[in-house]
Formats: C-alpha cells, sequence, structure tokens
C-alpha cells in the first residue's frame, strides 16, 4: 500500500462523520491551483499562432515551430514558442 494511504487511511466502516472528515483532509492535501503546464499540443500552439492545423504540423516538421517527441506525442514547449515570437519580432522580418 503507498505511504499516503498509511498516513490517511479511509475509513472503512459507515461512520459518515469520519468520512466525511477523511474526504476534508484529502481535499486539503490537493493543491489548489491546476499545475502549469510547460508545454502545448501542437493543435494548441496552430491556435495561439493563429495557423490552422495541418500548417503547423508543416511547420513542426521543418522544424519552424521548436518541438519536443515524447513516444507519438509531439508537444510544442511555450518558453520556446515565447523565444520565437521574441526573435521574430526583434530582427523585423517577422521569419525565419
Amino acid at each position: 500500500m503507498p505511504p499516503h494511504r498509511e498516513a490517511h487511511p479511509h475509513p472503512q466502516g459507515g461512520d459518515g462523520e469520519a468520512t466525511e472528515q477523511w474526504l476534508l483532509m484529502t481535499l486539503s492535501l490537493l493543491p489548489s491551483e491546476p499545475p502549469v503546464r510547460l508545454t502545448m499540443s501542437v493543435e494548441e500552439a496552430a491556435i495561439v499562432l493563429g495557423i490552422s492545423r495541418t500548417f503547423a504540423y508543416e511547420a513542426v516538421a521543418r522544424g519552424e515551430i521548436p518541438c519536443i517527441r515524447i513516444g507519438r506525442r509531439i508537444l510544442v514547449p511555450r518558453v520556446a514558442l515565447n523565444r520565437l515570437l521574441e526573435s521574430a519580432g526583434a530582427d523585423g522580418t517577422g521569419g525565419s
């Protein structure tokens, strides 16, 4: 049994008050906000960039959109996409 379950065992009986206390204690251990995602899907990057899904996948294949591959998933790091956009605006060319 995992250690977190041993530290906070769920009451096995029908005691409603104990179950409610266990639930409140368990919920208090959860983070109050969802974790910040460091990556986005190619589809999400397409939306952010204002381009089609197909064009985004083509740009990934050409190396124009930075990506990492984990198994069959292709993820676009938010930091890398931000850097790409900042550099495109900084040199005045708007592209590569």
